[in-house]
């Protein structure tokens, strides 16, 4: 899009700086966009249909033109990490040179700071690598403010506007 000068949003687009931001599975989807292949014997794909692997496996080998643009990564708690849904080695993530920020709740009781997000980071051997932990959040810091439709219900309102990560504080 950058390349087409009649592209309004292309036109703002710095293709020789882009960085990818994620969160959750979309942290997961970065961290693998940006070139960190995933295990293919991790039991995450082992659950997919023969030809859905080979696809996901595919498109990696594929990618390596488009990892190498990418500049820096901002993981907000990216699933991926914890041992029974791991989908990287240690080796895979050490092997990214590219700056990283990654972020998560010291309670994430979803993707698991202590086994998931924390381990995601300790095998990164990023030239450029920082960890933000909000202290007593969990996972949910979408859709913050929550939508109107879940003021009536406190349960839905907590899941949307989990306390730490609300924007007021």
């Amino acid at each position: 899009r950058a390349a087409d000068r009649r592209d309004t949003l292309g036109q703002v687009i710095d293709a020789n700086n882009i960085a990818l931001v994620g969160y959750s599975m979309g942290g997961f989807g970065a961290l693998a966009t940006a070139g960190m292949d995933y295990d293919p014997a991790s039991g995450v794909f082992k659950q997919l249909p023969a030809e859905a692997q080979a696809a996901i496996f595919d498109s990696q080998t594929k990618g390596k033109s488009v990892a190498a643009k990418i500049k820096a990564v901002v993981a907000l708690p990216p699933f991926g990490g914890r041992p029974e849904s791991r989908a990287w080695t240690a080796a895979s993530l050490a092997q990214s040179q590219k700056p990283m920020l990654v972020i998560g709740g010291s309670d994430d009781d979803i993707v698991d700071m202590k086994n998931g997000i924390s381990w995601i980071f300790e095998q990164m051997t990023a030239k450029s690598r920082h960890m933000l932990v909000f202290q007593n959040a969990r996972h949910n810091v979408g859709g913050n403010p929550p939508p109107p439709e879940a003021n009536d219900d406190f349960s839905t309102r907590e899941y949307f506007a989990e306390p730490v990560w609300r924007a007021e504080r």
